[in-house]
């Protein structure tokens, strides 16, 4: 019985080595395989925070595709949230959600007509308007096209779009992009399996707006359909209700910007799960690696079809349905959100909205305006991940391996994440020593966040970190723990 204890002792650690031995970081410098947007990081709000009305809450009841009951309008006043919004910018703010398709705009001051859950007010059109100015962010708004709007016979009505369009015209200078309805080929679980719309009906709703906009001299950009996808499956029912990759060809390019949502799992509040949230499954390579096989569909249709249609990921977050209350607000959550953004960066998309800013589980801020590990992280990939992108491999899947120029254009930045609890040893193709900054925690399901071994408090201790110097050539990184590096040499590369 002992031996058999013993064989299997030794097979483990045989295993666990085979996961962390010495690997090569290849980059190829020559070929670039993207530019990113400058704001390719950005985050949003939800309409329902705007406006009042159905979101999460702590009790994590759940009605059709939103949360229960209704919380509180958002301060935007709030000095917390300007000061470490601003912080992330430049990057766009989205106003969307599933409560962008049941919203009155109420311009004319009228009484909200019944079939509306909420309504937007002058008022906090401006308070909007004001947040967008002392952020230095851009407004990315989601306008209804949901049932609310149709008549008795499911057509489209556009009279208060319209007056609400108008208004923005002649009321609001700030940066603007649309986008057309939230999740559209999922209305049917959202608002009933009465109320699905088809393809042919929202390519056809997308053309209309498309002229609204130009009737009224916007010159903003138009996106849509934000279709959800889900883990392992993709677009739940998409054969029955309608798929993304069947609307592109029927605007191509008209659709200025082609947008979808995805979420690695999904929290306890959602009804319906393919994939829960826990655990191990942020720690998971194969989890991780997920996003890729969406994310090349999405080019391939979008290369085939309109080639000078960007690509956004509209939406996303930790876990669906307002995140996972263990782990969404916790350091845990970093690696898949770094991780995220650093494929995306190489599979050619422009933008990635963060879901959301502040509030519920898988916001960036706590609901005091404090930052969490991701607002952390954030910054530091703004710091750091430039514009142009370099295809990198790791041999290891544990160890996830991302570079950019770094966006002084004076160095090459790398990104390391290792999530395996073992350190791991591995080279740089770089031949000169360069500058590094280790990100680690003593509690992966806490706040704690450690930059070079210094807890992180504040947005001015991020500004005044020392670097610790890296030598290429011989590099370590502890288990669970995120690097940022940049190397000066082959910085040239950066300069074109």
């Amino acid at each position: 019985m002992k031996k058999i204890i013993l064989l299997n002792t030794l097979f483990i650690t045989f295993i666990s080595y085979a996961k962390v031995e010495n690997s090569k970081i290849k980059i190829d410098f020559d070929s670039p395989v993207h530019n990113i947007n400058p704001d390719f990081l950005s985050f949003g709000l939800d309409t329902a925070q705007i406006v009042g009305s159905f979101w999460w809450d702590k009790e994590g009841k759940m009605e059709g595709g939103r949360g229960k009951n209704k919380v509180t309008p958002l301060n935007l006043k709030n000095k917390n949230l300007i000061k470490y919004t601003k912080a992330l910018s430049p990057a766009y703010l989205r106003i969307g959600g599933s409560e962008a398709d049941a919203l009155y705009y109420n311009v004319e001051k009228v009484k909200k007509p019944n079939q509306f859950d909420s309504e937007l007010t002058t008022k906090m059109i401006q308070e909007i308007g004001e947040f967008i100015k002392k952020t230095n962010t851009k407004l990315f708004f989601t306008l209804n096209q949901g049932p609310s709007t149709w008549n008795k016979k499911g057509k489209y009505q556009t009279t208060n779009l319209e007056s609400f369009l108008k208004y923005i015209s002649k009321n609001e200078n700030i940066p603007l992009t649309f986008e057309l309805g939230n999740e559209v080929f999922a209305y049917w679980a959202i608002f009933g399996i009465n109320y699905q719309q088809t393809e042919e009906e929202y390519a056809k709703n997308f053309v209309t707006v498309k002229k609204i906009l130009q009737k009224n001299n916007l010159n903003s950009k138009l996106a849509g359909p934000a279709s959800a996808f889900w883990p392992i499956i993709g677009e739940p029912l998409g054969f029955f209700f309608g798929k993304i990759k069947n609307v592109i060809p029927k605007l191509k390019e008209k659709l200025d910007i082609v947008t979808w949502h995805y979420y690695p799992t999904q929290s306890f509040r959602c009804p319906l799960a393919i994939r829960r949230a826990n655990k191990e499954r942020f720690l998971d390579p194969d989890v991780l690696d997920e996003i890729k096989d969406f994310a090349d569909e999405m080019v391939e249709q979008v290369h085939k079809n309109s080639p000078s249609t960007k690509i956004w990921l509209g939406e996303t977050g930790s876990a669906q349905c307002g995140g996972e209350p263990e782990i969404s607000p916790h350091f845990i959550s970093s690696f898949w959100w770094l991780d995220q953004l650093g494929i995306l960066a190489q599979k050619k998309h422009n933008v990635v909205i963060r879901h959301n800013l502040i509030g519920a589980d898988y916001a960036l801020l706590n609901p005091d305006a404090s930052p969490r590990p991701d607002y952390y992280s954030s910054w530091m990939w703004k710091k750091f991940m430039g514009r142009k992108v370099f295809k990198t491999e790791s041999r290891n899947s544990y160890l996830r391996a991302y570079s950019h120029c770094h966006p002084d254009k004076k160095n090459i930045s790398v990104m390391l994440i290792n999530i395996h609890a073992n350190p791991i040893n591995f080279e740089l193709p770089f031949k000169n020593e360069g500058f590094g900054f280790y990100i680690t925690t003593h509690n992966l399901y806490g706040q704690e966040y450690l930059i070079n071994n210094g807890k992180i408090l504040s947005l001015d201790e991020l500004e005044h970190i020392k670097a610790k110097v890296i030598q290429p050539k011989s590099v370590s990184m502890q288990g669970h723990s995120i690097a940022f590096f940049k190397f000066p040499d082959l910085a040239k590369k950066c300069l074109d």
